[in-house]
């Protein structure tokens, strides 16, 4: 019985390599250099202009409809979607979102201030001189706010064809180096 099996497995082995053919290693290949994705400085600008549209339209209908979870997302938005094309395009973009969010205390707190203190439409008004101060603390906190928003939505299309610039003149590709004790790996860089 045994002698059967080992027979059979015999016939199944031989039928299977008179079936095959002979192996042949392919000659080596360079691989292909690391495509790199140009990035669109439309989608970057798309990016901060319309992140940016999108916060002030939610803090605005949260205004309108008295709903604090939709003031909240649209100051968060606005705070950082600005800066998302500069994301895209690999390049920092915390300056902007800390201008922004040293303006948004400012004014926040200036508001705070100027609504807890002041009789706004009383005769007598507590606020006295400081109303001045305050009222300089909002517009401030405003205009730089607006300003770091302006200056991201303006750099991100800058900085996308700036990394395409950088992209173009960096190629690193890894290949087979032959030698004379064998093969070894080498990488080629051009800059």
């Amino acid at each position: 019985m045994a002698s059967l099996v080992m027979k059979s497995v015999a016939v199944v082995v031989l039928v299977g390599l008179a079936g095959s053919g002979t192996a042949h290693a392919e000659p080596l290949a360079a691989p292909a250099a690391p495509a790199h994705e140009a990035l669109s400085a439309q989608t970057a600008f798309g990016l901060s202009f319309g992140g940016t549209l999108v916060s002030y339209g939610l803090f605005t209908i949260g205004v309108g409809s008295r709903s604090i979870p939709l003031v909240a997302a649209g100051a968060l938005g606005a705070l950082v979607l600005p800066s998302a094309g500069r994301w895209y395009a690999h390049a920092p973009a915390y300056g902007g979102i800390v201008l922004r969010a040293t303006a948004m205390a400012a004014a926040v707190g200036g508001a705070a201030i100027y609504v807890s203190d002041c009789d706004l439409f009383g005769e007598g008004s507590r606020c006295g001189r400081d109303k001045t101060a305050i009222t300089a603390l909002l517009v401030t906190g405003a205009v730089t706010f607006a300003g770091a928003t302006i200056y991201d939505i303006d750099q991100a299309p800058r900085d996308a064809l700036a990394y395409n610039a950088r992209l173009r003149d960096v190629t690193l590709v890894p290949m087979v180096q032959p030698d004379r004790h064998g093969y070894g790996v080498a990488l080629a860089a051009r800059f």
